[in-house]
């Protein structure tokens, strides 16, 4: 992949080039921070804010779990803290095809960087 970037910034002009020093990959951090901004960052971030409350209601019931003293206590506690705990780990996954999507879009730009300066 080096040496393709290297034939496209090559084939650029000055004003393409800084454009496509623009749409570098980002590394992971800064890709799965990016589902934060823009004008439809509010969904990432509501979706987060419930993620935080399920994980924080899972550790509460797993705690109560823990200090049961017979098993249908137990079952009380224990099976929402599980059910919370799976549910905080899946919603946060759900928000990989995001950042997969927004990779894919930032390759197209790219690959149309490459075919305007091929012409």
């Amino acid at each position: 992949m080096q040496a393709l970037d290297q034939k496209i910034a090559a084939a650029l002009g000055a004003d393409d080039r800084r454009m496509f020093e623009e749409l570098r990959e980002p590394g992971f951090l800064r890709s799965a921070l990016g589902i934060f901004a823009g004008r439809e960052g509010w969904v990432p971030r509501a979706i987060y804010a419930a993620v935080v409350v399920m994980f924080l209601a899972g550790l509460w019931t797993g705690w109560h779990f823990l200090a049961a003293t017979d098993v249908l206590d137990a079952l009380h506690w224990g099976l929402p803290s599980a059910v919370l705990l799976v549910m905080a780990v899946v919603v946060k996954v759900a928000l990989m095809p995001r950042i997969e999507a927004a990779r894919l879009l930032r390759a197209i730009e790219r690959l149309e960087l490459l075919l305007l300066a091929s012409r």
